[in-house]
């Protein structure tokens, strides 16, 4: 994957579509951040408790 190509385009004024794309991608980042925190937890938890 050549990714120079994407970053040598000249800057354009964003479009709406590229901003609602941006945002959603943003929210399913964090959300997909909080899953593996929420599971790394659990297993922490889980961990502990049959460890006691």
């Amino acid at each position: 994957m050549n990714q120079k190509e994407h970053y040598s385009q000249p800057k354009i004024p964003v479009p709406i579509s590229q901003k609602i794309l941006n945002k959603t991608f943003y929210r399913f980042f964090f959300s997909f951040i909080a899953v593996i925190a929420g599971v790394l937890l659990l297993i922490l938890v889980v961990g502990v408790g049959g460890g006691l």
